[in-house]
């Protein structure tokens, strides 16, 4: 090949540049990429090396400068990163080799903060890989090229093989990589109420330490503290950060405000009495009404107190109170006061008693037994004086005098309010001797006959058993203005009367005609005796009998004289009974048994309407509305009309109950027909023409005409009729007689026929059972 003249001319030029100009590599001179690789590995955890002067540890800069150092490098000088990138030794590549310096910027974390390195320098050894220090512990590590921070596109430096390998003007080795700490915070608040809560976050670059002044003493020492001012004021909180380079302070204030006062809620003291004025004894009920309260603290005014939130109070004793009522709750206490006016309780009428008492016997011969009666009126103390040296304290004693002699007896009755006393004489005898024995006989027999009578109508008396004191003697009226002598029995109940409390006396020992009276009083009269007296005749207190058919004359006799009247007592009332034979006897319409009232200032019998409450096998029971207690008869009258009382029908040889009940209701119908009919005189007279024949045909013993002629003149009649009744109706006997009623409607003259046929019936049936 030919080569031309200018060929030859860059052949040799090249040749030149080759021969003074050595190749780029990526060591330093004197080293090769391996004994850099080596030597930068051997460096691989370690932490302290001597770095050009006494102070311990490495750093990027001094740990580039010992590695080429100890590859063997030439002509190298010791230099702080920053001075390393303006070094024009230095060069640029698109792909470090091993060997090469690599500048970067590097972030880093410690203690809970991200600070971000300007720049750094390793060393590559290869395999995306290259080594460098930390920051916290200065220990030499591995990292890798993707971690490397990038700012554009990274750069990577050789150096140049030029330059000395002087080392005594090597600069002391430095932390570049290291800036001074900048201090800065922030906080959660700056200002608030006492206590207020405040959390600092540290915001300082370059720091390694923290030192907090919270500006009320309290200080911290760590990076992100908490603290609370408990008190109000204005404080100064101050950063202090620290690191190798230095230190630095940031100040803030805080502003603690005093805590609000709470507003103050006080009670209000507030109440209601539903009663400010009133008679002793007063009950009040009172009621809170206070706001904002939680304790109660009451004075009644008359030394007594309660904490109760609505107490109830009685004032016992007239009187002028201020009530107050003091309110608290934890704020204080509030008051009001509320006046009670308590007037005397108004007199009541003095209840005194009365003395009163009977004996059943006032004479007779020595050893003379004597029960006394007491009769009084308002007592609950009795005192017994015999007269013969003896006493007693029960209420109805019974005493045996020994001796003859007249004994006056002294009963002293006592109550609340005083005492009262009544004497009798007591006649004692002596024993009587053989010759006047049959004229003491005749001249006693009199007494005896009334004490037994006596004794009769008052057996059963003495069964008691009921809460009021009972008893129930003959003769003897005590506070009673009726003669002893008109007194057939009586029956005494003592009980205690209040003020507008209902009273019962109820005569358990059915002595009399009258079972129980019942009224309400309108005073208080304290015990109170009511005497029942059942008359032999007529009393002697009214001026003539009322009319009708009188049962019984009786007095009821109430407290004091005048008490038992409308003045003092509301809705008095009287219960009594009237004996069924009395009426059957007397043939007395029920319907018109009333209570007759005698009125004492009119001087008239007044009639008392009554109802019946009950009827047992002996007694019919009645109550009445009376105007007040005093003088009554129970009266009625008779049935009207002529009544023909059948005989109980015997018993029948067949026993057919159906057909004796038939029987009877057609007795009992034709009875009633025969009644009505009787008012005309023409039937009468046919009644009795027929009655008079039968009775003589009867008489006569000629039941063969008497059968053949009823039977051919009444019997057919009779007999279909009844069988009529009986067939359509059965054997009930209400049916019969509503049918017999009926048939009679239809059959001319049956009301003149019913009755002979009743009669004829009658004597048919009687000699059939006989």
């Amino acid at each position: 090949m030919k080569i031309n003249k200018h060929q030859f001319i860059a052949i040799l030029l090249v040749a030149i540049l080759i021969a003074f100009i050595p190749l780029a590599s990526a060591a330093p001179a004197g080293t090769s990429e391996s004994t850099v690789v080596a030597a930068a590995k051997s460096w691989i955890g370690v932490k302290s090396v001597h770095g050009g002067n006494s102070r311990s540890g490495i750093d990027c800069s001094h740990l580039v400068y010992q590695v080429y150092k100890q590859a063997g490098a030439k002509d190298i000088v010791f230099q702080t990163v920053p001075n390393m990138k303006k070094n024009a030794y230095y060069v640029t590549t698109d792909s470090p080799t091993p060997g090469d310096v690599i500048f970067w910027k590097k972030d880093i974390t410690e203690n809970n903060r991200n600070y971000w390195l300007i720049s750094h320098v390793g060393i590559y050894i290869g395999n995306g890989q290259f080594i460098d220090t930390s920051f916290d512990t200065k220990t030499v590590t591995t990292e890798s090229i993707s971690g490397v921070y990038q700012e554009g596109l990274p750069y990577y430096a050789r150096w140049d093989p030029g330059g000395s390998d002087d080392t005594d003007n090597d600069e002391t080795p430095d932390d570049n990589d290291v800036n001074p700490p900048v201090a800065a915070f922030s906080m959660s608040t700056t200002s608030g109420q006492a206590p207020l809560n405040v959390v600092f976050t540290d915001k300082s670059t370059d720091a390694t330490s923290w030192s907090w002044s919270f500006g009320d003493g309290s200080t911290s020492a760590e990076k992100n503290p908490n603290h609370t001012y408990s008190e109000a004021g204005d404080y100064s909180v101050v950063l202090t950060v620290n690191n190798e380079k230095g230190s630095s302070s940031d100040t803030q204030k805080v502003v603690v405000q005093s805590e609000p006062t709470p507003e103050i809620i006080l009670p209000v003291a507030d109440f209601d009495a539903d009663n400010t004025s009133g008679s002793a004894p007063l009950s009040v009920q009172f009621t809170d009404l206070s706001q904002n309260a939680n304790g109660w603290d009451w004075n009644f005014g008359d030394g007594d107190t309660s904490t109760e939130q609505n107490p109830a109070y009685t004032y016992g004793s007239a009187g002028n109170y201020t009530v107050v009522l003091t309110a608290n709750n934890e704020n204080g206490s509030s008051s009001k006061s509320l006046n009670i006016t308590v007037e005397e309780e108004p007199g009541q009428e003095e209840i005194l008693p009365v003395a009163d008492f009977d004996a059943d016997t006032t004479s007779g011969s020595a050893r003379l037994s004597v029960q006394f009666t007491d009769l009084s009126q308002n007592a609950n103390e009795w005192y017994w004086n015999f007269g013969d040296g003896t006493n007693s304290t029960e209420q109805n004693p019974m005493h045996t005098y020994s001796s003859p002699g007249n004994y006056d007896v002294n009963l002293t009755v006592v109550n609340e309010n005083k005492t009262a006393s009544e004497i009798n004489t007591i006649n004692v005898l002596e024993e009587s001797n053989s010759s006047d024995s049959n004229s003491d006989s005749d001249s006693n027999s009199e007494s005896d006959s009334d004490s037994d009578s006596d004794s009769d109508s008052s057996s059963g008396s003495s069964s008691g058993g009921h809460s009021h004191k009972s008893g129930s003697s003959s003769g003897g009226v005590g506070g009673s203005p009726e003669p002893a002598k008109n007194v057939q029995v009586k029956e005494v109940l003592q009980t205690f009367i209040a003020s507008g409390r209902d009273v019962d006396f109820n005569f358990t020992n059915n002595a009399t005609c009258v079972e129980s009276i019942t009224f309400r009083s309108t005073k208080t009269v304290g015990k109170t005796t009511t005497i029942v007296e059942e008359l032999k005749n007529k009393s002697s207190l009214v001026s003539k009998l009322p009319e009708g058919i009188v049962y019984k004359s009786f007095n009821i006799w109430v407290g004091n004289g005048g008490y038992g009247t409308s003045k003092n007592i509301e809705s008095p009332s009287v219960n009594f009974k009237v004996n069924t034979s009395w009426v059957d006897e007397n043939n007395i319409n029920r319907s018109s048994i009333i209570l007759d009232w005698y009125d004492d200032e009119k001087k008239e019998w007044t009639e008392l309407p009554v109802s019946l409450t009950g009827e047992d096998d002996q007694f019919l029971h009645f109550t009445a509305n009376v105007p007040g207690y005093s003088s009554f008869a129970i009266t009625g009258t008779k049935n009207e009309g002529n009544t023909i009382a059948a005989e109980p029908a015997q018993k029948a040889t067949n026993n057919t109950t159906g057909s004796n009940a038939g029987i009877n209701a057609i007795s009992s119908t034709s009875n009633n027909v025969s009644s009505n009919v009787s008012n005309n005189a023409s039937i009468n007279a046919s009644i009795n023409a027929i009655s008079s024949t039968i009775s003589n045909t009867i008489s006569n013993a000629i039941s063969s005409t008497i059968s053949n002629a009823i039977n051919s003149t009444i019997s057919n009649a009779i007999n279909s009729t009844i069988s009529h009744v009986i067939s359509s109706t059965g054997s009930n006997a209400s049916t019969i007689e509503n049918k017999v009623a009926e048939v009679s409607k239809s059959i001319p003259g049956f009301s003149m026929i019913s009755g002979i046929v009743c009669l004829l019936c009658v004597f048919l049936y009687r000699n059939k059972g006989k």
